[in-house]
């Protein structure tokens, strides 16, 4: 089992709506793993998709598919949006109830708890975006 963790980073313009993600192992030469990025055409755009985060949920699924399994995700690090009214991160408990209903706990850091709840330590981080 390695950790890894990944990074989102949006771009809002009039017309379009870019969000890109980096996946990195978290080892001494921290190498990439895995580069992706959806482009949304704002007039063409189911507005809830970005609103409530599901968007970055399916970008994680899409990485734990193309990723070994071997790779369990400590950490994802959004940038703040610019532009809340049209793109959010997801709330903790969205990430979590995605990763249970989409079997993905496997590729997550968790434990269970003295009742034998799961408790899912993935860190989700918002970092302010400056400039």
């Amino acid at each position: 089992m390695e950790m890894f963790r990944v990074r989102f980073i949006n771009r809002i313009t009039d017309e379009t709506i870019r969000i890109g993600y980096t996946s990195i192992l978290e080892n001494n030469l921290s190498p990439t793993i895995y580069e992706g990025q959806q482009i949304f055409y704002r007039d063409h755009l189911q507005p809830d998709l970005l609103k409530t985060g599901v968007a970055a949920l399916d970008a994680l699924d899409t990485i734990f598919k193309a990723i070994p399994d071997k790779y369990v995700l400590r950490q994802v690090a959004f940038e703040a949006s610019h532009n809340p009214g049209i793109l959010q991160v997801p709330p903790k408990n969205l990430f979590n109830d995605y990763v249970i209903e989409h079997n993905l706990l496997s590729r997550v850091k968790y434990h269970r708890d003295a009742e034998n709840k799961i408790i899912i330590d993935t860190n989700l981080i918002t970092e302010l975006r400056i400039g």
